[in-house]
Formats: structure tokens, C-alpha cells, sequence
């Protein structure tokens, strides 16, 4: 089911640059979240950490799985977890491999198509606490990840339900996308931040692609040819796109499932957003007509309010 929502952005934030960048803007000077590590083991030998934020015991479960380079200081963490711990519910934000402030073990770590961690952490959490409701929220590449394992597993989910926030349904649009216009901004962002994390990766250990060449992959075709498809057992970018990409899987999803997503997201021409018949009636496909890319920003410039902090409690209190 495709809805409009009701989202109406604060007055003078209609802008998608300035609701996507004013968010990690307002959140740098806050404090940083008292969390919790836990390590989990993998079965293939290699390992993710997971960040608790709270106290409380036997309630339900809330798993954040947060963007491309994200971690614990991602504005929509920041502003999320306290107001899911004022619900009673635990959230906890499962990191990339390597991404937690320690490199894993592989040379291979996560990326948009990577499912089995998710399945493994839910996995744990089950047999952990069998009578226990565990929720998923993802955002951005997380949204994508989250999307995908939910199709692929269909009634085996293991969850109550999910969220999905600012999904890049098709890579390879996105790719088109990003490097175009005012749009290269985020492609620069994210690559540098990329290049930087590699860069620590292989600092002691021998790098599996030519690491002198991570300067001149300048968009994401040239750095998803040379470094993430082959890394992962890709063929080439169009095929890491092809297979990644969570438009393929939202047919088969049976947990139920909120997607938001703005039309003027900056990352994502129009078109790419789903139809009816690409979805499964587990699915509602919330659309705004402002929010950039995980903003959605409402109130006023001088006293915004994270309209998601309302919006995912309101959903994942129908569930559990």
C-alpha cells in the first residue's frame, strides 16, 4: 500500500540539502550515548558489535541498523534511541564489520546486499529470549540491507515488524544520481569517509586491490568496479548493483513493514521509488513530498523537530 503522508517540514526547511545535512548539524554537539558493547561471534569466523543503549530487561527489542560509514554518532541514533528507551523498549545498534572503532578480521566487510549478519544477530537475540518481540529499524544502506533480508526470508524473518528509512531502492540509479549536480556533495562525503576507513583497514596488513588508486575512484561506479564488487565476490559494479538492490525483494516481504521516503531526496530521482505492484501488501510505502534524505525536519529553523523520533515509535507501537 502506497500512502502520502501527513509530514509537513518546519517553516524554512523545505530545502532537501538543508534536511539532510541539519540534522548531524543540530546532534555533533550533543552528548555522546552511554552504550553498551557486545561482541558477537559470527559463524564464519569473524565478528559484529552491538551497541545497547538503557536498562531495562525483558522488553522488546529494537535493532538499529544504521547507514553507509554510520555508527553510534549518526544524528537519527542519537535522537532515536532515547526516545525508544522512553517507550520501554531496548534499542540496540548492530555496526558494520569494522566499523565499531576496531577492524575485522576479513578483508571483506559489509555492504548493501550483506544480509547474513542481520539474520545471524536476530538469530542470537531468539535464542536468547524466545518470548521476547524484536523490531528492526533501518536507515539509508541499513534501510537497503534490512529490505532485502526481509524479502529473502520472507515468514522466517524473525521479526515483529520493521522500518525502513530513506532506502536506495536501485544502486545503480543512485550512482547515476549522485554524481550529478549539487548531489556530488554526498558522493564526495561518503567516498572520502570510505577511502579514510580502507585506508586504517590496511594500514597493517596487506590490501587485497591497489590502495594507491583509492584517490582516483571519484564516483561511486569507478569505487564499486574496483574495490567493492571484486571484494565481494562481484563480477563487476553492474552486477554488485543488480544483486544488491532491495527493489527485487520487496514482492516477497512478509513482515509488516513502514517504508518513508521523501520525493526530493537529493541521492534519488523520483522515479526510482516503487509502484504498487512492486510491493507486497505487508508493505506500506509512506511518501513525503519534502525530507531529503533521513531529515525530515519539521517545527521551525530555530526550533526543529526530528518528526522520525514520533513517526517509527507511532508504527512499532501497533506491533509491540
Amino acid at each position: 500500500m502506497i500512502i502520502n503522508s501527513s509530514f509537513k517540514p518546519g517553516k524554512f526547511l523545505r530545502n532537501p540539502h538543508l534536511q539532510s545535512m541539519l540534522p548531524t548539524i543540530l546532534t555533533k554537539r550533543w552528548p555522546s550515548l552511554t552504550l553498551q558493547r557486545e561482541r558477537v561471534e559470527l559463524s564464519d569466523g569473524d565478528f559484529v558489535d552491538l551497541a545497547w543503549h538503557g536498562t531495562a530487561t525483558h522488553q522488546p527489542i529494537v535493532l538499529l541498523i544504521h547507514g553507509m560509514t554510520g555508527d553510534h554518532n549518526a544524528a537519527y541514533v542519537k535522537y532515536l534511541m532515547p526516545m525508544l528507551v522512553q517507550k520501554g523498549w531496548r534499542p540496540v545498534l548492530i555496526y558494520y564489520r569494522g566499523f565499531s572503532g576496531e577492524q575485522n578480521r576479513f578483508d571483506r566487510i559489509t555492504h548493501a546486499g550483506r544480509t547474513d549478519d542481520i539474520g545471524e544477530v536476530i538469530r542470537l537475540l531468539q535464542q536468547r529470549e524466545p518470548d521476547t518481540k524484536i523490531a528492526a529499524v533501518g536507515f539509508s544502506q541499513g534501510a537497503n540491507m534490512l529490505l532485502k533480508y526481509l524479502g529473502e526470508t520472507k515468514d522466517a524473518s524473525g521479526l515483529t515488524c520493521s522500518i525502513a528509512i530513506s532506502p536506495p531502492f536501485q544502486l545503480r540509479s543512485i550512482a547515476n544520481r549522485i554524481r550529478q549536480g549539487a548531489a556530488k556533495f554526498y558522493q564526495w562525503y561518503l567516498l572520502r569517509n570510505l577511502r579514510k576507513f580502507y585506508r586504517q583497514k590496511y594500514r597493517s596488513r596487506v590490501a587485497p586491490f591497489r590502495l594507491s588508486a583509492l584517490p582516483f575512484h571519484r564516483s561511486f561506479w569507478t569505487f564499486d568496479e574496483h574495490v567493492t564488487a571484486p571484494l565481494h565476490g562481484f563480477k563487476s559494479a553492474v552486477d554488485y548493483y543488480k544483486h544488491a538492490s532491495c527493489i527485487h525483494y520487496l514482492p516477497t516481504i512478509r513482515t509488516p513493514t513502514l517504508i518513508i521516503h521523501a520525493k526530493d531526496d537529493p541521492m534519488m530521482a523520483p522515479d526510482i521509488i516503487p509502484t504498487e505492484t512492486q510491493i507486497s501488501q505487508s508493505v506500506q510505502l509512506e511518501i513525503t513530498q519534502y525530507g531529503g534524505h533521513l531529515g525530515f525536519l519539521s517545527g521551525s529553523f530555530k526550533q526543529p523537530k526530528f518528526w522520525l523520533a514520533e513517526r517509527i515509535p507511532e508504527f512499532l507501537a501497533h506491533y509491540i
